[in-house]
Order: C-alpha cells, then sequence, then structure tokens
C-alpha cells in the first residue's frame, strides 16, 4: 500500500469544541497540478475573497498560510 501524508491544524478553532464555539469557519481546498493546497479560515477571520466570492470565482490571495502538499 501507498503512504499518505499527515497534515495537522493546530488552532483551536478549526476543530471539535472550539470550531462550534467560534460559529465554525471555512476550509478551502485548491487542486492543482503543483500540488494540494488547503487553508483555514474561522467564521470571525473570514476575508473579503471569500465573503465576496460566488461559485464562478474565487481566488485564493488573502487567504493566509496554505498547506501545501506537493504532488508526485
Amino acid at each position: 500500500m501507498g503512504q499518505g501524508c499527515l497534515v495537522q491544524e493546530t488552532k483551536s478553532n478549526s476543530f471539535r469544541s472550539g470550531f462550534a464555539q467560534a460559529g465554525g469557519g471555512v476550509f478551502a481546498t485548491q487542486l492543482d497540478a503543483s500540488g494540494i493546497y488547503m487553508w483555514f479560515c474561522s467564521r470571525s477571520s473570514l476575508p473579503a475573497s471569500i465573503l465576496q466570492a460566488d461559485s464562478a470565482s474565487h481566488e485564493p490571495d488573502g487567504l493566509g498560510y496554505t498547506y501545501r502538499f506537493v504532488s508526485r
């Protein structure tokens, strides 16, 4: 079997009771030829790029720190 990768989000508001107490949040994922990129934004810190996005347009600029996985 192939081996996967492990990613650990350490922000207390990104899971379990901290996530619920913060009113939730947004996990965004971008699949790209250069890798897989993931972001997390709590509800209180959603950037304008998410708040103003529609299903036809969204750019990840302004989402903050990304967790990047290189495809191989």
